[in-house]
């Protein structure tokens, strides 16, 4: 099942970014050491990422972390899910 709308998460803000640096998912995932998949199902809001992978997407695409974080709800586990954060 989906997390949430594409167009509200951290996920998205990682695809947009990619597309704009011209970057596939294969690019992306060795230049973060991230797995493709895992990359894509992120981007999708299947799946969450770790805080050190959040902090690699990151760098790759010259982003602060604030960007990926403050969209994302954060667990327990230090992940972030990609979904929203509803107040």
């Amino acid at each position: 099942m989906r997390h949430t709308d594409a167009k509200n998460t951290a996920g998205s803000t990682v695809r947009r970014r990619r597309k704009e640096r011209h970057l596939s998912l294969d690019e992306l995932g060795h230049r973060t050491e991230i797995e493709r998949t895992r990359l894509c199902r992120f981007e999708l809001g299947y799946t969450a990422l770790h805080e050190d992978e959040l902090r690699r997407l990151a760098k790759a695409l010259g982003l602060r972390m604030k960007a990926l974080t403050t969209r994302a709800r954060r667990g327990k586990s230090g992940t972030a899910t990609g979904r929203r954060t509803w107040s």
